[in-house]
């Protein structure tokens, strides 16, 4: 399921589920929100899942296996994209206490 907030933390989009082992940037590029996202120029504070989304999606920096560790620098801006996403996070957790 894919969610869409507003700075405030409200929930502006919720798409159908996709099964279960759907990854995040295929099940957002499945409901449009991707090129939906790029074709409005809205930026957008992603986690990790949607890496290489391009656009104006904004992931934080990802130290891979073979790579020396993240800088001081690198670091910052992952730990400032995590704020700004916790409005975004507090939508899914809204959603989460829902009963059908």
């Amino acid at each position: 399921m894919q969610v869409v907030a507003d700075a405030a933390g409200r929930v502006v989009w919720a798409s159908p589920a996709l099964p279960g082992a759907t990854h995040d940037l295929t099940a957002a590029r499945a409901h449009g929100i991707i090129d939906a996202l790029r074709s409005t120029d809205v930026m957008t504070f992603a986690d990790k899942g949607y890496q290489g989304a391009g656009g104006t999606v904004r992931t934080p920096f990802k130290r891979h296996r073979h790579r020396p560790r993240l800088s001081r620098r690198q670091k910052a801006v992952n730990k400032t994209h995590a704020k700004l996403r916790a409005c975004g996070e507090r939508a899914v957790a809204t959603l989460k206490t829902w009963k059908s």
